[in-house]
């Protein structure tokens, strides 16, 4: 048998430093009475049998069996979160390789584990506050919703002792499942630029990027420029089969039409009206710039996505050919 553990993606681990706490001996003390120190914890990752060569089939079974040799019930590994946290993150880059359905199973194996074999609770919040870092966090590279909301549905079913984190699991579930992947957008009017009104599922384009943005956002003016220079881009929207509408959310209507520089004339450039996409919270804007890829149906494609991720899946719905 061989030991296999997948690279972390994306994640750079912070070295901690630590030393022993111990007590001094006195000549008072026993002569029998040894120094007590803080023993470091170690993770053992499992092994994966030699016979499982495809990359699919390895993933699986790190998937399920990843936490096998880890003692949920030991809180001193609490004491060494440098070391759980880097487990943690080899875990998280082994399940984007499996399926969507073997993953929240151990998802939600791991939290039950974690739940019910420490009965301080410490362990579980510790890989609560882990999971919210990683996969919910706007600027995670880890970030993916669909596996978070495994994570909430696990705290809501077993209705742990914790307000806050209850009530905070109840509205990111709430969030999230607004315009999930595989739904249809929910809806709104806008006023373009130019004054003219319309709605988002009046667009009858194959593809929309629905993108929200504000002016001198620096992350907003990089993801402007990146679909503006982008010729792939440029040719779906010059031959009729991709709309760009670029969205502005606030109040400052002056502000943003003073600050048009990054904004494609190829685009439909338009403030929501009447300001309710984050009155009533239609969409979970916790960061901005947001995209999303959507079909001609409006049905969400990708939500939340950077502009490579969606150039990559409309080249690949082609291979790099025509896409009809």
């Amino acid at each position: 048998m061989a030991k296999t553990t997948f690279s972390t993606l994306f994640f750079v681990l912070l070295l901690f430093t630590f030393s022993s706490c111990g007590q001094n001996r006195t000549n008072n003390q026993p002569a029998t009475q040894t120094t007590e120190t803080v023993q470091q914890r170690v993770f053992r990752p499992v092994l994966i049998p030699d016979h499982l060569t495809e990359t699919a089939d390895r993933a699986a079974f790190l998937a399920v069996r990843f936490w096998d040799t880890f003692d949920f019930s030991d809180t001193g590994f609490l004491d060494f979160p440098h070391i759980i946290e880097q487990a943690f993150a080899e875990y998280l880059s082994v399940l984007p390789h499996t399926t969507l359905e073997i993953a929240n199973a151990s998802i939600r194996a791991m939290l039950t584990r974690a739940l019910t074999e420490d009965e301080t609770g410490k362990m579980y919040l510790h890989f609560l506050g882990l999971y919210n870092r990683y996969l919910h966090d706007p600027n995670s590279p880890f970030r993916n919703e669909e596996f978070y909301i495994t994570v909430v549905e696990h705290i809501i079913e077993n209705d742990i002792d914790d307000f806050a984190t209850i009530t905070r699991a109840k509205f990111d579930l709430e969030m999230m499942l607004k315009n999930r992947v595989g739904t249809i957008a929910t809806d709104f009017t806008y006023i373009t630029i130019g004054g003219v009104r319309g709605s988002l599922h009046r667009l009858s384009r194959p593809f929309t990027i629905l993108y929200f943005h504000n002016p001198g956002c620096p992350a907003c003016e990089e993801a402007s420029r990146m679909m503006r220079e982008s010729p792939f881009l440029n040719h779906l929207l010059e031959t009729g089969r991709l709309d760009v509408l670029a969205i502005f959310t606030d109040d400052d209507l002056d502000w943003w039409r003073q600050n048009q520089g990054h904004i494609s004339p190829l685009w439909i450039n338009a403030h929501d009206s009447p300001r309710v996409i984050r009155s009533q919270t239609l969409y979970d804007l916790r960061a901005i710039p947001s995209l999303y890829l959507l079909d001609r149906n409006k049905r969400v494609l990708l939500k939340d996505a950077d502009v490579m991720t969606i150039h990559h899946y409309l080249y690949n719905l082609g291979e790099g050919r025509e896409l009809f």
